[in-house]
């Protein structure tokens, strides 16, 4: 399960890895596990992943230290516990600011640092799909707006790429939606 574990999560990447793991055993062999390593690469096991192999290690004992946040986060797996292990824990650094972001002040803008002329926003009156509506309903100012919706339609187009394709010359290729923000340093 090492192997499938790695080869999924990993890739061709984790080759070396799994070698390293492997010649700790007295019974290690080169080229059997380079032949398992490859079997697992191409095996159709996608439902393990490292997080087996610190399941399994927990279960036969094996400590596995690592810095942990103060709250923990469980997996799907495991709705409502706390587990111990590294890859499954969360932190929380959130840094926490006098300023409330509830007050309707208007930003101070330094000398000289004010647009040349209107910087342009999306019509406030247009009609977007409902979950686009949902994400930018959280813009107080039509430019928090803009910037969530431009957010918005670059991670829709990096999540979709699977789903949403078209035939060009023969190959099928997905949009590529990205987000370009030219604009002054803040």
């Amino acid at each position: 399960q090492l192997a499938f574990a790695i080869a999924n999560d990993c890739g061709e990447a984790g080759r070396n890895d799994f070698l390293s793991l492997c010649s700790l055993s007295s019974k290690y062999d080169e080229k059997n596990a380079q032949a398992l390593f490859s079997n697992a690469l191409h095996a159709d096991k996608e439902d393990i992943h490292l997080g087996t192999v610190f399941h399994l290690a927990g279960q036969c004992g094996v400590k596995i230290s690592g810095s942990a946040g103060s709250h923990k986060a469980g997996t799907m797996g495991t709705a409502g516990t706390a587990p111990d292990f590294p890859h499954t824990c969360a932190r929380y650094d959130k840094v926490e600011n006098d300023v409330s972001d509830d007050t309707d002040e208007e930003e101070q803008l330094t000398e000289g640092s004010e647009p040349y002329s209107p910087l342009p926003t999306f019509p406030q009156d247009y009609v977007w799909p409902e979950l686009l509506e949902k994400i930018i309903s959280f813009g107080k100012k039509p430019e928090q707006r803009d910037v969530l919706l431009l957010g918005a339609f670059t991670v829709l187009g990096a999540s979709l790429s699977h789903i949403v394709r078209c035939q060009y010359g023969r190959k099928w290729q997905a949009p590529c939606m990205q987000t370009f923000v030219v604009a002054p340093s803040a």
